[in-house]
């Protein structure tokens, strides 16, 4: 056995997580096993149990320990270390806890016989001595054995906390432990007969949910308090440091939303911020481990952990809010909410639903192995089961370590122009999302240098607001948002494009102007930030939902003006889920391509017998994509439920519902059949998808969109798509005559790398760059012979690594495709990351 001598608990100043954002660490990478079982933190380590062994980790460093180092088995159910650098381990089918030495030793301490089950949970005070948690009464571990401390009932979980006491429940009844006996019994007096549920401690409070859904705090000084409902069916709770309560918030019957890791803080418990399971690969399936380590937060997820600054935001969903229009952007690209019923981020006008979900998708064939592949679509929705294919937040990074950044940024033009007059002007504050604007990547994760667009004052390619820069926004209102499909992982294994996308939602705030307040505009930044050069590439907008209420709703597509509209089929909308209808004379909307012409327009309802099923695989949704149905068969004119040509009754067409049912010319609705869920005639989810041709590495593609309201100016039968085209005019040559700024990324363009970099101690430098045979590594102070050069395309394989011998060294980049590379240098002196584009 190792020697381990990591828990020595040395105090430093690294950290392994940034201010904001989630670091995720994996399996198979930076993990031995896909489960975390449990965590225990002594010092400055944090131990981390698995399936296959335990990792120690510090501020700089982590190490992995196994069967191959001494252990009885790999698979840990507990950990538990002391101060004195004793670790106690709980095997998954061992009959004993083993005490493991700092000397590689390993005591055996018999615990089965005495707790009557294979499962024992640890805490540690603040006197090192370790309880155990057992079916039928908490114990003291000792090397000798088990010294029973309370015997009463099951004591389902128990943390350290007020008094530097351990702190447990049992039916009505907290209790407190200190100094290895049981000190206090407080019955619970909170006005509630109920029992506890679960319970959570930080250093100053107590706080426990009941079997009514209600939350209460106890403190030693103010006694019990109520703080708020709705914890009927929740996971486990967590109290960090700053008062905030973590939990699982999970969907009901009339509100099936998909899980959510959740907080809130205690002094303003109506107000939360939550992480989508889809985002997150939450594992409350196997674990719901939860730690606080170092001013950071550590949280389980499938197939490893995540940790991140306390003091980060951690996700953010801004709204654009300008006028009636309510739109969520989420950090994944989405554009409204991940499921139809949930509550709190719906697409609204006024106090009436918009579509669901907008969301960009993309595919292209790549030209070295004609392989096709498909990311995007419908955001997260769980009935889509996208989630191998989806957008992740973010920049690109090849560390697979990856930091993920669940945010958006919302930024004003009056906040900019108040930033421009007193941003040197004493007691000014610069509001957080100018502050906080992503102008610059993260250079040694493998980002960009220069990602979101801003005005350099001084022009020295560095975004600097305390000097006067600022964002470059379009509109009186703008919302930002980075993702990506570069994101390495064992729950995604459908290979990715290689993008990095960048969207703003942006509007006017113009009463002289109808058309454009009820209007706002989409702008996508698409980079091929991968390897692959792609055929045949296209990209497409997935629309799913309508007006208000959505059973009764149509869909189809104008190709002459480019726009997909969305249209009540009667002169009433009801409401429906937590969406109010827009009653009498509804609107019409419309999603105007203002800068590719649309290719196909398909939709899909899920019927199946028609092959209109969701697109459940890539394949299916890249047939959609094409102009196809789910199983590659054609739509024919006025048949849309036939499924081969002696079915129908038109000729094949990839453009699904054209014409205008005001005009009555194209395709037409029913008149005399009802709408309704059970007969399946409603088409409220689309995919207008656009062709690009030829997308190689570093190239970037440019979209726009409006998406438009037209308010009912008449009572008749879809009057309202007469307003929706004059108003479709009307935007269309607006944005045709606004004179709009390119986009300014200061020191970097997309395909092409800076020959310095932004930080002025960089302790190396290439050249040239781009290259094509070879490149130069020069250093600034000679490196030992322990440090390496190493070379990463895009999806993070290593391509090259050799050994560092000189203050120089040659890479040869022969046989390697065009593209571009990271190069990194590790080793005592230097760990440094650089962008190489090779030609």
């Amino acid at each position: 056995m190792r020697f381990i001598i990591i828990l020595t608990f040395i105090l430093s100043s690294v950290i392994l997580t940034a201010q904001n954002g989630w670091r995720v660490f994996e399996y198979p990478d930076e993990m031995p096993g896909d489960i975390v079982r449990d965590f225990s933190i002594c010092g400055d380590s944090l131990l981390i149990a698995t399936n296959q062994g335990f990792i120690i980790q510090t501020p700089n460093n982590r190490e992995f320990y196994d069967t191959a180092d001494g252990l009885k088995q790999n698979y840990i159910n507990q950990i538990c270390a002391k101060r004195d650098g004793d670790i106690a381990l709980i095997y998954n089918s061992l009959d004993s806890i083993y005490i493991l030495k700092p000397n590689g030793d390993q005591i055996g301490v018999a615990f089965k016989n005495k707790c009557l089950s294979n499962y024992a949970y640890f805490s540690l005070d603040d006197r090192d001595n370790i309880y155990v948690n057992c079916k039928n009464g908490v114990y003291l571990l000792n090397e000798d054995g088990l010294e029973l401390v309370f015997n009463e009932g099951n004591l389902y979980s128990y943390s350290s906390g007020p008094d530097d006491a351990i702190w447990g429940f049992e039916d009505k009844k907290l209790y407190k432990y200190k100094n290895g006996e049981q000190d206090v019994i407080i019955g619970v007096n909170d006005g509630s007969t109920s029992k506890i549920r679960r319970i959570a401690v930080n250093k100053n409070r107590v706080v426990y949910t009941n079997d009514k859904g209600e939350l209460h705090s106890y403190t030693p000084n103010n006694g019990f308090e109520y703080i708020r409902d709705g914890f009927s069916i929740i996971s486990n709770i967590f109290l960090d440091s700053k008062d905030r309560v973590w939990y699982i918030k999970f969907g009901t019957s009339q509100n099936p939303a998909e899980p959510k890791l959740t907080f809130f803080d205690i002094k303003n418990p109506s107000t939360e911020q939550s992480i989508s399971k889809y985002q997150m690969d939450l594992d409350y399936y196997h674990n719901e481990s939860m730690f606080e380590w170092r001013n950071q937060i550590v949280r389980s997820i499938r197939g490893g952990y995540m940790m991140a600054n306390l003091d980060s935001e951690f996700e953010t969903i801004k709204k654009y809010d300008l006028g009636d229009f309510s739109v969520p952007v989420l950090p994944d690209g989405t554009i409204g909410t991940m499921s139809r019923n949930e509550q709190g981020n719906q697409h609204f006008y006024k106090n009436g639903g918009l579509p669901y979900n907008l969301s960009i998708a993309a595919k292209g064939t790549n030209t070295a192995n004609q392989q096709e592949l498909v990311s995007g679509g419908f955001g997260s929705e769980v009935r889509l089961r996208l989630d191998s294919t989806n957008f992740k937040s973010g920049a690109f990074q090849n560390d697979s370590n990856s930091k993920r950044n669940f945010i958006t940024w919302k930024v004003t033009r009056a906040q900019i122009e108040d930033h421009i007059q007193n941003h040197n002007s004493a007691g000014y504050e610069t509001p957080t999302d100018i502050e906080s604007w992503p102008a610059h990547g993260l250079v040694n994760e493998g980002e960009s240098q220069c990602l979101a667009p801003f005005i350099d004052v001084d022009n020295n390619g560095i975004y600097e607001p305390d000097k006067g820069d600022y964002p470059q926004i379009r509109g009186d209102q703008a919302v930002y948002t980075i993702f990506n499909d570069l994101r390495k992982s064992n729950q995604r294994p459908i290979d990715p494009v290689g993008l990095e996308c960048h969207l703003m939602i942006y509007g006017y705030d113009s009463v002289n102007n109808a058309a454009l307040s009820n209007t706002y505009f989409i702008s996508y930044t698409i980079v091929n930030i991968g390897n692959n050069t792609y055929e045949d590439f296209k990209t497409s907008q997935f629309i799913d939902g309508g007006i208000g209420g959505f059973n009764d709703d149509l869909m189809g597509v104008d190709t002459v003006d480019q726009y997909i509209y969305s249209v009540n089929h009667d002169d009433f909308d009801e409401g429906q889920d937590f969406s109010d209808g827009f009653g009498q004379n509804p609107p019409a909307t419309a999603l105007v391509s203002l800068s590719h012409d649309y290719t196909s327009f398909t939709v899909t309802d899920g019927d199946t017998a028609s092959k209109l099923s969701y697109p459940y695989n890539p394949q299916e949704k890249a047939n959609y994509m094409d102009g196809y149905k789910a199983n590659r068969s054609s739509y024919f004119t006025n048949s849309f439920r036939a499924t081969n040509a002696s079915q129908a009754s038109g000729v094949p067409t990839k453009f699904v519902f054209s014409g205008s049912p005001y005009l009555s010319n194209g395709w037409t609705p029913i008149s005399d059949v009802t709408i309704s869920n059970e007969n399946h005639l409603r088409h409220n989810a689309g995919i207008a998808s656009s062709y690009h041709g030829t997308f190689k590495p570093g190239d970037t593609i440019y979209k726009d969109f409006a998406f438009t309201v037209a308010e009912n100016s008449s009572t008749g039968l879809y009057h309202e798509m007469n307003d929706l085209d004059n108003q479709v005019q009307t935007i269309k040559q607006w944005f045709t005559q606004k004179q709009f700024e390119s986009w300014k990324r200061g020191c970097i363009a997309y395909n092409s790398v800076p020959d310095r970099d932004l930080t002025e101690n960089s302790s190396f430098k290439l050249y040239p760059n781009p290259a094509e045979n070879y490149v130069k590594v020069e250093f600034s102070v000679d490196q030992k012979s322990t440090s390496r050069v190493e070379v990463f395309n895009t999806l993070g394989a290593m391509v090259r690594s050799q050994k560092v011998s000189d203050n120089r060294e040659i890479i040869q980049l022969d046989n390697m495709p065009a593209g571009i590379y990271l190069i990194r240098v590790s080793g005592s002196e230097v760990n440094e990351t650089k962008r190489l584009i090779v030609n």
